[in-house]
């Protein structure tokens, strides 16, 4: 019997409904077993759950709770401050971003400077480099 790989899990919070079928798709694609949401309700019980190896976190959020305020909380958790947290955003000024790494953002992407293959290739590789473990869970 084939043992199966087990594929890096991302978790997307995000409230443009396009973007997460986008990047569904695209990381997908490269080997992610994607979730998305809309909700930080949902993130935190998922993440808590399923224990991600990466979660997406946009900064422009409806109430009641923004993307820095999310990555806040992640990180004060005991259970999830250990998850890598990377923020994809259009909110770019150089305050916001070192807010995002003061918080404990482990990068800060801008949406508009990467394509979605590109971006999906990036995360790959973020995570390749963090753990060399993953390196044959991922598709060529």
């Amino acid at each position: 019997m084939e043992e199966k790989i087990k594929k890096p899990k991302i978790l997307i919070f995000d409230d443009d409904e396009l973007i997460r079928e986008v990047y569904e798709m695209t990381l997908s694609r490269v080997g992610f077993e994607v979730k998305t949401f809309k909700d930080y309700k949902d993130v935190v019980s998922v993440a808590l759950e399923e224990k991600p190896d990466i979660i997406w976190c946009d900064i422009l959020m409806p109430e009641p709770i923004n993307g820095f305020e999310a990555l806040e909380l992640l990180k004060k958790d005991k259970e999830t401050r250990k998850i890598p947290v990377v923020i994809v955003s259009n909110v770019g000024e150089p305050q916001d971003i070192n807010r995002g790494f003061k918080l404990g953002a482990d990068d800060y992407f801008l949406k508009i400077k990467y394509t979605p293959s590109k971006l999906a290739e990036t995360l790959k590789d973020h995570l390749l480099k963090k753990d060399k473990s993953n390196k044959n869970n991922f598709k060529k």
